[in-house]
Order: structure tokens, then C-alpha cells, then sequence
């Protein structure tokens, strides 16, 4: 059953992206991990803005592994045949992969799409030059940490180096490495701290406490190292949220989460490649990469002035997250839009003013007209709608609904020797404990005098009365101002269907009678 969910839920996340001619050649993009992560929003945003440039020779299908939560051989597996039976009747011409988990799944099958040309994207790649099988098209985004470190430390005049990172998988360990031996001439081996797999807690702790001229690199982290999965940009903003020096990164799809950018690879970007390669391969032509190609300097604003670092030094094609407009076309959108409301509303105001008001005075005078002025609660007005619908629906539904009928014991005499002005008080204390007892899909009402009223809905008999007994307890434990205590008598009886509500409330009623005269302070059903 569980590999059912997994697959109807992957066949509900799947998507296609038109194309413009009658015969594309279809083409099936296979990502690493959930439809909702930041890089592969980013990477769809880039796919299909490409896609409006220049579709007319494919049709992209899309299909998520969703590997951040699932990696089992036996998943592996059942997304298997789930492919092999959606497209048996559609063999893609082209089947792209997006990084290190995709890449391993076509690995594991390589029968499955056979005939198809695979173009596989590698984004921590190392090696510019770095291939898979023969047949396969390789597109290697290759790492670049000393473009990335360089701008960093030139920004910041950092001498000590912090780098966040999770090694549980290979990919992991794998980007340590490449970090390791790219920064090894830009810093010592004393000033670059690596904190490695360390929970997200103590994290926090120690980048909330960095010495002065640091920075932190964040090399992505999948977890909290305590056994809660999240994705690496969750854990990016949570560190930057407490961290004492600035936050690079090489991969853009983190910006938005409080880090500070830098030299990074655009996953819109490469969306954008993965349509150019997919649409040369069918044309027959050739894709010519450049060094830069899929990278860009991306920085946030408000990061930026937190650290109070300069932006002089940045790039002049550089990316900003978060900048906000200039004074004076803030100022004027919002002045163009204040009088456009303002002309608007003088116009409008005097038509609806009478009606608003009216509206007003009718539903304070329906609020006044279905509450009991004394206890705040629904009166018998109120809660008459109420027990027709129930009743409607036992008859239509079998739903079952019952009836409290609760009469304060011996409350004549506490109006006689302690004045109305205690018996009012008395009230208005039952009420709240009557109020805060029931559940909220319970209506409690005041009958009139003493007595109550409580329409439990979806509750049989046996279930109200232990609501009953309950309420009795609660009432006869309750501190009452100058009286010592105050008990009730109650009475239960639950709708059959057919019936009345004259005949269900007098059987009600009947129970309360039983137990008024079986000596009060107790609970009675019919």
C-alpha cells in the first residue's frame, strides 16, 4: 500500500509542458528530489522561460524522485515501474537528469527509456571533462569554490573561514573535498574550521558566537543531525537567522533564506540549459558551454547592510534579493495609489454608508435577540435552529444527537437567603463552567430561570451521560462565592429519529423530574 500512495502521489506531481508544433520530440526531465524545493522551482521557473524562446522541436514531461524523502532500494524500484508503465506507450527521444540522485537511478536501470539519449547534468561536478557511460551526454556544471571563496573573503576581509557542512552521503563528502583543495591557497589550514555533520543546535550556538573577520560557508546540509530530514535552505535559515558573520554559498537556489549570496550556480539558469541541450540534441547541432555558463553574483540587500558590507566592490552585472525601490518611486506609487483610493472611496462611501450601517444595527440586534443577556450564552431563540438541524439530520443521516436538561438544585432558596444579586451570580458562574465543559461543536443554551440546555451533537445517550456526570462533578466541585456549594440535577435522553422535539423534550424533561425526585444531584436518562 505504501508503494501505492508513492506512486499516485508522483503521478499527481507530474506535469507536462506544451510545446507549439504538432510532432514534438518528447522529452522526459527527471529531477533528484520534491516538486516544491527551492532549486527545482528555480530550475522549472528557468525551463519554462526558455521553453517560450524556443519550443518548437520538444515536449518537456517532468518527473520528480522526490529522493530528499525517499531512497530505499524498494522506492527505487516502484518509481521504476511506475516510469515504465506511464510512458510504455510514449518513449521519450531525450531523458535529462538533475544531479547526483537522478543520475544514480539511471544508473541502477539502465534498461529503462533504452534507445533514449540521456543528457545528464552533473551541478557538483569537479571535473569539466567528467562523463557517465559512452552513450551518455554529459553536462557538467563544474564547482568553482575559488571564484566563489575569493569574492567572499574580498568582501568581508575575513581571516577565519567557518564551513557548514553534511557529509552522511557521498555527494557530501565529495564537496568537502572539492572545497578543501580549492581554498587551499586562498586560506591556511589553521584558519579554515570545518564543522562537519554537527547537530543544528549546536550549529546555531557557534555561529551565534563567531570571532571578529569570519565568515561561514555553507556547503548544504539535509538534516538537523538528529534525525529530522530538512531541506537545505530550512537549515540556512535557521543558521542565518542567529549567525555573528555573513553567509556564502555557491548554489542560488539558497537566496531568500537570510545568507549573504556570492558567486553561485543559478539553478534557473541551468533550467534554461537543460532546454537549449535537449532542443540541439533533436536539431542534430552542438552545445558550446562557457566557464560561466549557470553562474551568476547573486546578493541580498538586507544581508548585505546587516554585515555592512559595501556593495562598491560587486560586480556591476550582480544579482540583488530584497533591494528595495528608490524613495521616490516608492513615494510615488503609493501617493498615485492613496488618491486613486481616495477618489474611489469619497464616491462610494455615501451609497454604502446607510446599508453598512443598517447591517450593523441588524446583526447587533440579532446578536442581542439570540444571547442571554445574564450568562452570555444562546437563549431558547438561538438554539431552536440548532436542534431542527440536528434532528434533520438523525432522520436524513442516522447521525445520532442528545439532549441535557440541567436544573440548579434548590435554587429558590439561594434567591430567598442570599438575595438575587448572588443567584445571579450563580448563574453566570454555571454558565462559564458549562461553557468551557462541552465540546465546541456542543451548543449550550439558557433555557430560562435555572435551567439549561446542552444539544450534543454526533452523541449517544451513553456518551452524553458520562458528559452529564461530568458536568455534575464539575458544578458540585466549583467554588461559588458566598454559597458553600451548588449541585445540579440532570436529565438525557437521545433523538429518535421520527419523533417530535415536543416528545424528545418532554422525555427529557421526565428524566430531570426522575432526578429531582430521586434525591437531586444526580443523573437520569430516557
Amino acid at each position: 500500500m505504501k508503494f501505492v500512495f508513492l506512486l499516485f502521489s508522483t503521478l499527481c506531481f507530474s506535469a507536462y509542458v506544451p510545446a507549439q508544433e504538432e510532432s514534438p520530440a518528447p522529452v522526459l526531465m527527471l529531477y533528484s528530489y520534491s516538486y516544491d524545493i527551492p532549486w527545482n522551482v528555480s530550475f522549472r521557473a528557468g525551463l519554462k522561460r526558455e521553453l517560450s524562446f524556443q519550443s518548437d522541436n520538444i515536449r518537456i514531461y517532468e518527473e520528480f524522485l522526490d529522493a530528499d524523502h525517499f531512497s530505499s532500494a524498494d522506492y527505487y524500484q516502484a518509481f521504476h515501474d511506475y516510469l515504465s508503465a506511464k510512458y510504455r506507450d510514449l518513449q521519450p527521444q531525450v531523458v535529462m537528469a538533475d544531479s547526483t540522485p537522478a543520475l544514480d537511478f539511471l544508473s541502477t536501470y539502465p534498461q529503462l527509456f533504452k534507445g533514449s539519449q540521456r543528457i545528464l547534468f552533473q551541478t557538483d561536478s569537479l571535473d569539466k571533462h567528467q562523463t557517465t557511460e559512452d552513450s551518455d551526454w554529459s553536462i557538467n556544471i563544474v564547482t568553482d569554490f575559488t571564484t566563489s571563496l575569493e569574492n567572499a573573503l574580498a568582501l568581508t576581509s575575513a581571516t577565519d573561514v567557518y564551513v557548514v557542512v553534511d557529509t552522511m552521503e557521498a555527494a557530501g563528502r565529495s564537496r568537502l573535498s572539492a572545497f578543501r583543495q580549492q581554498s587551499a591557497a586562498l586560506v591556511k589550514e589553521t584558519n579554515l574550521h570545518i564543522l562537519e555533520n554537527q547537530p543544528l543546535p549546536v550549529l546555531k550556538e557557534q555561529l551565534a558566537n563567531l570571532p571578529e573577520k569570519s565568515l561561514v560557508y555553507d556547503l548544504l546540509m539535509f538534516s538537523d543531525m538528529e534525525g529530522q530530514h530538512m531541506a537545505p535552505f530550512q537549515v540556512a535559515q535557521r543558521l542565518s537567522a542567529v549567525s555573528s558573520a555573513p553567509i556564502f554559498s555557491h548554489w542560488e537556489s539558497l537566496m531568500g533564506s537570510g545568507i549573504t549570496g556570492g558567486y553561485m550556480i543559478s539553478s534557473q539558469s541551468v533550467g534554461g540549459l537543460a532546454v537549449r541541450s535537449a532542443s540541439a540534441f533533436v536539431k542534430g547541432e552542438t552545445l558550446h558551454l562557457e566557464k560561466d555558463d549557470g553562474f551568476h553574483y547573486v546578493y541580498d540587500w538586507m544581508a548585505l547592510n546587516r554585515f555592512r558590507i559595501s556593495t562598491s566592490p560587486l560586480p556591476e552585472n550582480a544579482i540583488y534579493v530584497n533591494k528595495p525601490d528608490s524613495l521616490l518611486r516608492f513615494y510615488r506609487w503609493h501617493i498615485l495609489t492613496a488618491v486613486v483610493v481616495a477618489c474611489v472611496l469619497s464616491i462610494i462611501s455615501f451609497l454604502f454608508y446607510r446599508r453598512l450601517l443598517s447591517r450593523k444595527i441588524n446583526a447587533k440586534m440579532l446578536v442581542l435577540a439570540n444571547t442571554d443577556s445574564l450568562t452570555g450564552l444562546k437563549n431558547r431563540r438561538a438554539i431552536h435552529p440548532l436542534i431542527k438541524h440536528s434532528m434533520e439530520s438523525a432522520k436524513r443521516y442516522s447521525t445520532p444527537v442528545s439532549m441535557l436538561l440541567l436544573d440548579i438544585d434548590y435554587f429558590k432558596k439561594v434567591n430567598d437567603e442570599y438575595g438575587h444579586i448572588v443567584g445571579d451570580q450563580v448563574l453566570t458562574t454555571m454558565a462559564e463552567i458549562l461553557r468551557t465543559s462541552v465540546r465546541s461543536v456542543d451548543s449550550v443554551c439558557r433555557w430560562g430561570g435555572e435551567e439549561f440546555m446542552v444539544l450534543a451533537d454526533s452523541t449517544v445517550a451513553e456518551k452524553a451521560t458520562e458528559l452529564a456526570e461530568k458536568l455534575r462533578d464539575r458544578v458540585a466541585q466549583a467554588h461559588f462565592n458566598k454559597i458553600n456549594s451548588v449541585t445540579i440535577s440532570v436529565g438525557v435522553s437521545q433523538y429518535r429519529p421520527g419523533e417530535s422535539f415536543s416528545v424528545w423534550y418532554d422525555r427529557t424533561d421526565s428524566a430531570l423530574y426522575d432526578a429531582k425526585h430521586a434525591g437531586r444531584n444526580r443523573v437520569e436518562i430516557k
